[in-house]
């Protein structure tokens, strides 16, 4: 027999539990303050209106009825209108006191049966609970919810509970073996943002495979998407982003706006992206920034990162570039190789090496200037730093001194220069005190986040879109 569900309305969470929650379950929705409870059960409760047409009950001993509507407007549900239109109804209950409880238990059932409701939200449990002088007394509360309530009218329902900070036991403890389903909800601190967490404990009849889940709330309880590369349909030439006055266009709206404009002239750049983060990822920040260059007529010098070569970068620039500015403006240094055919006009040659370096870097330097005098633009400058580390090790403080250099160069003739940085290189370390700007991609549960330590952003949630033509990196917010 097949198990009737309620779709959730939490954006990204059905797919996850079979659809939604099984008709006439009661949820535990567990967490400590501010971890967005109110939010989950208000958009519960809303879209279980408004696009599925079932009527709900928002009972609030939490919070009064004035705060609550307010509240969760920001989040763009209008639960005031609803209750005009008799989808809905708000009970607030905020004072009522022990001797009243049985009396509102018969005020929720009849409110329930009246409007017949499909959809009911009581929070808190904690703040009832609170009202008795004996822990059993709530307990035989909670029994009178599932059975009189619940069970009786076939309501889906959310019961919040708050979990005290430093606590792990749910609420009074007997509500996890209640309820049929426990959802806890968590944050935590990452960088100058804050990462949430939905993890799925319980839930009947459901085949959980993943019970860990990352949220925002920016803009309503929106589960994030795992990280994934979407292949692009139909490929377009780039067009380009205008800079604004003084900046470079990172290629990326989002990414300008979280920088308040893109990369300042002249500024030398890491990108920092930890050992699980994968290339894919660093690729949605490092590709729009050289197509956007290409594109205006300007030159773009690359030092690939470790893992890939020039045919690779040449094979993910061509679908949206003219060949011949590829071939004009594009410089990839490359390690001679005697079995590889190195003769594309894209390619320049460096032997690698301690003995080397020296040559290397003038060679370097040469082909930059070379590429500003063609253009008579400033150019982009991509430099993998384990490349750099890996060829040059025996001469550390010689390489780090080069790379002083041509920091001190970027600034002077107003290029910009990527590094794109793996965990664990020394001249990383070094480095990061003389960069303008330091970004950095992490990886949590799967998802990819994005966050800058110089200057000091917010957390952003990094996910791609193939549209107009080419993978576009989407921001979100982890608010």
């Amino acid at each position: 027999m097949s198990i009737e569900r309620v779709p959730t309305g939490i954006n990204g969470l059905d797919p996850f539990i079979e659809g939604g929650f099984q008709r006439g379950s009661l949820i535990l929705l567990a967490g400590n303050p501010g971890t967005g409870k109110t939010v989950f059960s208000s958009q519960f409760l809303y879209y279980g209106a408004k696009k599925y047409n079932e009527k709900g009950v928002y009972v609030s001993f939490a919070e009064g009825r004035r705060s609550l509507l307010d509240y969760i407007r920001r989040f763009g549900m209008n639960l005031e209108e609803l209750e005009k239109n008799g989808k809905c109804k708000i009970l607030d209950l905020v004072t009522v006191k022990e001797e009243g409880i049985s009396t509102v238990l018969e005020v929720i059932m009849e409110e329930v049966m009246t409007l017949n409701a499909k959809r009911l939200v009581i929070d808190s449990f904690s703040t009832i609970a609170q009202a008795f002088k004996e822990q059993i007394e709530a307990r035989v509360l909670l029994h009178t919810i599932l059975g009189r309530i619940v069970k009786a009218t076939g309501c889906t329902t959310i019961l919040t509970v708050e979990i005290p900070y430093g606590e792990e036991k749910v609420g009074l403890g007997i509500e996890e073996f209640v309820a049929d389903g426990i959802i806890k909800l968590s944050r935590r601190r990452e960088g100058e943002g804050i990462i949430r967490e939905l993890e799925i404990l319980k839930l009947r009849g459901t085949r959980i495979p993943d019970p860990v889940h990352l949220f925002t709330l920016e803009e309503g309880f929106n589960i994030l998407p795992v990280f994934n590369i979407t292949k692009v349909r139909e490929q377009r030439s780039w067009n380009p982003i205008k800079d604004p006055r003084g900046f470079f266009s990172t290629g990326n709206v989002d990414l300008d706006n979280v920088l308040h404009g893109g990369f300042r002239r002249g500024s030398y750049v890491i990108l920092e992206a930890e050992t699980n983060v994968p290339l894919s990822a660093i690729r949605l920040i490092e590709l729009p920034l050289i197509l956007n260059f290409l594109s205006q007529g300007r030159g773009v010098a690359i030092v690939p990162p470790g893992g890939t070569d020039s045919e690779q970068i040449h094979e993910m620039i061509q679908p949206y570039i003219p060949r011949e500015i590829i071939n004009s403006n594009l410089k990839i240094y490359e390690e001679i190789k005697p079995e590889k055919d190195q003769s594309k006009p894209y390619i320049a040659l460096m032997r690698g090496g301690a003995t080397n370096l020296e040559r290397d870097s003038a060679a370097w330097s040469k082909i930059q200037m070379e590429l500003m005098e063609r253009t008579r633009k400033p150019i982009l400058i991509v430099v993998g730093y384990d490349t750099l580390e890996s060829r040059y090790a025996e001469v550390p403080e010689k390489l780090f001194s080069e790379i002083g250099v041509h920091i001190t160069e970027c600034r002077a003739q107003g290029n910009l220069t990527l590094a794109i940085a793996r965990p664990g290189l020394r001249i990383t370390k070094r480095a990061l005190n003389m960069v303008d700007i330091h970004l950095r991609l992490i990886e949590r549960n799967g998802r990819i986040f994005l966050y800058g330590v110089k200057p000091r952003t917010r957390l952003y949630h990094v996910d791609c879109h193939p549209e107009i033509g080419w993978p576009y990196m989407r921001l979100t917010l982890m608010a």
